[in-house]
């Protein structure tokens, strides 16, 4: 999590009290034309059996003037099918692959234990 911050402070980030994270979940739309840094937050959510990092990552950036993409929905419906026919299913992982390459860092975690087979393609894309 230090390393995180110290990579945003290199980006030249200024910290101030007035700034506040945009925070981006799907399937919501994300801005194309913001200037502000963008950064997704890849990596396990194992239908959300894995912890939520991704909040701790939320609060540690809340601060900052960044967008942060965050792939984990708020409610997960266990009857959606994990194959590209499934239709939110593919909504997901199309929404994950536009943030990526709209995102100026990506951050990944790999929880022990987790299969996270999405973030794997992700990262290999991105590596």
């Amino acid at each position: 999590m230090k390393r995180l911050l110290i990579l945003l402070l290199f980006f030249g980030l200024v910290f101030a009290q007035d700034y506040q994270a945009t925070i981006i979940k799907p399937p919501d739309v994300f801005p194309t034309e913001d200037s502000r840094l963008k950064i997704f937050l890849g990596g396990s959510i194992d239908m959300g059996k894995a912890e939520n990092w991704q909040a701790r990552i939320e609060k540690q950036l809340s601060s900052y003037d960044v967008i942060v993409f965050n792939p984990r929905r708020g409610v997960w419906n266990k009857e959606w099918k994990l194959v590209s026919t499934d239709q939110n299913f593919r909504q997901q992982v199309e929404w994950e692959l536009a943030a990526l390459e709209s995102s100026d860092v990506i951050v990944m975690y790999f929880a022990p234990g987790s299969k996270s087979p999405i973030s794997l393609m992700e990262f290999g894309l991105y590596a």
